[in-house]
């Protein structure tokens, strides 16, 4: 420290106060320099197969398919990626309280690297959220609800190239979440480090490396927008990451991403109708007998659970929707079995030795399914 050679004392003293406060200011703002957030930044990626340096079979955003496998309801099934393109990673770590036991409450927070070398973080509370009823007893790992959201609007035609964006008539929040490097981003992204960091969906601390991005799978749970009764036509499908802006990040701004969809809306089927003729009964079991154990388009032939193999799974489904019937079939079209005859059929799948292999799911690589 410099004193100042000033004769008074009062003066003396007023001066070495003023060079202490400047100094204390100087270090305070070294301080802040050194350790600056490096922010991460996500953003909505869509991409279409046929653009340039497409990522090896799979369409994002785009692509999407009707999953009528629940009764009564059509979903509009897509993948979607969100991608870091930020300074920093993007890394939650969780902890999860309980009451007797029982999984109750799980409070998320965002972890933010500091600047100025080493691995130093600073630790920004999300929020604290209620474990999910139907998972209780069997999650595994992170959740974080509304990290994205999927809307549907109007497109208005204007005369022009491009119809305009209307009013919003569907939207679904994203509620599972196990947040991973998934698949790197096809575009240059300074600070991307060289291979993927975040690799698993059960591990403590969760994360998108900078240049990375989380892909979900078309068949997730959540990975939808239900399109029940729905008037086919073209839509506007946005995707928009973090909309309730729980995640500190560089851009607030760059959140959603767009694409025009012709949605052709199916007649909301009941899963087990194999043969689609808006009845599930004994003719469906038939389809699937014939096709059991063959490798199918998703959601063909018997594929009820939409699995690509025809399986006693799908048999299940069957059993289970026995009876129903789509709104616009006659209820006179299905024929009641005996008891009697379903019981060969369980004798008939004691006997069977089903081929449980499959090859893997591209469109959900390295996240576990939940």
């Amino acid at each position: 420290m410099i004193w100042l050679p000033i004769r008074s004392d009062a003066a003396r003293w007023a001066a070495n106060c003023l060079v202490l406060a400047f100094a204390a200011l100087s270090v305070s703002f070294s301080s802040r320099c050194d350790g600056e957030d490096l922010l991460p930044d996500l953003i909505a990626w869509d991409h279409d197969l046929s653009e340039e340096g497409s990522p090896p079979g799979l369409d994002i955003v785009y692509g999407g398919y009707f999953d009528t496998t629940v009764a009564g309801r059509v979903l509009y099934r897509f993948r979607a990626a969100l991608a870091n393109v930020g300074a920093g990673p993007l890394q939650v770590v969780e902890q999860t309280a309980e009451e007797n036991g029982v999984k109750t409450t799980q409070t998320i927070t965002q972890q933010i690297l500091q600047s100025g070398g080493g691995n130093t973080f600073r630790d920004r509370t999300i929020g604290t959220f209620d474990y999910p009823p139907e998972v209780v007893n069997g999650f595994g790992h992170l959740r974080l609800p509304g990290l994205a959201q999927y809307n549907l609007y109007e497109a208005i035609v204007n005369g022009g190239a491009t119809p305009d964006v209307g009013s919003q008539v569907r939207s679904n929040d994203k509620l599972s979440m196990g947040i991973v490097d998934s698949i790197a981003y096809n575009q240059p992204v300074p600070g991307k480090p060289p291979s993927s960091v975040y690799d698993s969906a059960d591990a403590d601390v969760l994360g998108i490396s900078i240049g990375y991005a989380d892909l979900y799978g078309a068949g997730l749970p959540g990975q939808w927008i239900d399109v029940t009764d729905l008037a086919s036509g073209q839509y506007w499908l946005e995707v928009h990451v973090d909309p309730y802006d729980r995640v500190l990040e560089v851009d607030e701004l760059n959140n959603t991403s767009q694409i025009l969809v012709d949605l052709e809306v199916p007649v909301a089927k009941t899963p087990g109708d194999n043969n689609d003729d808006g009845v599930v009964d004994l003719v469906d079991y038939v389809v699937w007998r014939n096709t059991l154990g063959n490798v199918v388009a998703t959601g063909t032939d018997a594929d009820a659970n939409r699995d690509g193999i025809i399986t006693s799974l799908d048999y299940e489904v069957w059993k289970t929707n026995f009876g129903q019937t789509t709104p616009e079939s006659s209820e006179s079209q299905l024929q009641v079995p005996e008891p009697a005859a379903i019981v060969p059929m369980g004798a008939l799948l004691a006997g069977l030795v089903l081929r449980v292999t499959r090859s893997r799911d591209l469109s959900a690589p390295r996240r576990a399914q939940y």
